[in-house]
């Protein structure tokens, strides 16, 4: 998308988060994966209409998030 980084200035997606994982040694606790997701979400809400699919789904994996990471 072309003024995507322009919009977002600290991009973040599920592939990076996905080899961040992988590598096993980057997330030191859970609060830094929870700070990676939220902001991905952040990112997604930002970026794209209110009324679009992807923040609804965002809004829908904030509310996830939340109860996963409550003890964050």
């Amino acid at each position: 998308v072309k003024d995507y980084l322009d919009v977002i200035k600290e991009p973040i997606d599920l592939s990076t988060i996905d080899k961040r994982i992988r590598k096993g040694d980057y997330y030191k606790s859970k609060k830094m994966l929870y700070t990676d997701l939220t902001l991905l979400v952040n990112n997604c809400k930002l970026y794209n209409e209110k009324a679009s699919t992807y923040v609804q789904c965002a809004t829908k994996l904030e509310k996830y998030l939340a109860q996963v990471f409550a003890d964050v």
